[in-house]
């Protein structure tokens, strides 16, 4: 039963990553387009012209409150995806919260207090990630592919370093490199123990990293917004850095 268990927690793992991660950056990154699109619209009025010059206001007021019902249900479903899935992803990274390996099966077992902390614990530090990417992709756009890419490639090659990840373990040359890319890409969000040898230093190393990523992407996105910046700006950086 236990090694059953050990195969769910690492296909639920692959799901959260390879289906719900992609999805949660997507549906953010439309949340806070919505945002800023709705506070523009809201200082820049909607200039209408007409042939004959003159136009029911009725009919104006009319279809504007059938356009903002509409955003708002649009809004409202968006929302609830993207908490389904920032809970899938942090209910996946919970339930890794071991280290699976075949000869460590025995201690997959976590209590529900335990499992509660790691929930929350990973809550916070994918939120923080998505947040920050988010921000960055709101202003530069496609560049936050970039950022993903170099983020990714620094991680596969700490995996692939000696003594890293997946020493020790009887697999092929080719499975590390295809483990290690997939790894990687999941580094881009949070981090997983893979390794018990000097875990705890390598965890520091990883969230130190990610903080000082995360807040330089946030204040790349404060100089973007900046001349045009709305009067709740300084809540994105508050919840990065909470």
């Amino acid at each position: 039963v236990k090694h059953e268990v050990r195969d769910l927690c690492i296909l639920r793992l692959i799901h959260g990553f390879c289906e719900a991660a992609p999805m949660l950056l997507l549906q953010s990154y439309i949340l806070m387009t919505l945002q800023s699109s709705a506070e523009e619209n809201s200082i820049n009025p909607i200039k209408v012209k007409t042939l004959g010059g003159q136009l029911s206001t009725h009919l104006v007021q009319q279809s504007t409150i059938v356009h903002q019902y509409q955003q708002k249900t649009f809004k409202d479903l968006n929302t609830i995806s993207a908490f389904l899935s920032l809970f899938s992803v942090c209910w996946a990274l919970a339930s890794f919260s071991k280290n699976v390996s075949k000869h460590n099966v025995h201690r997959l077992v976590l209590t529900w207090l335990g499992v509660i902390f790691q929930f929350f614990w990973r809550l916070g530090t994918i939120t923080s990630r998505v947040l920050a990417l988010t921000a960055y992709a709101s202003v530069y756009k496609k560049w936050i592919f970039l950022v993903i890419i170099l983020h990714w490639i620094s991680m596969f090659l700490w995996l692939i370093s000696p003594k890293n990840a997946f020493h020790g373990e009887q697999i092929s040359r080719i499975k590390k490199l295809v483990l290690s890319s997939l790894v990687a890409f999941i580094y881009t969000f949070a981090y997983i123990n893979l390794q018990e040898a000097n875990h705890r230093q390598k965890m520091v190393i990883f969230y130190v990293v990610m903080f000082l990523e995360n807040c330089l992407l946030v204040s790349l996105w404060i100089v973007g917004i900046w001349p045009e910046r709305s009067d709740d700006w300084y809540s994105i950086p508050l919840y990065v850095i909470g």
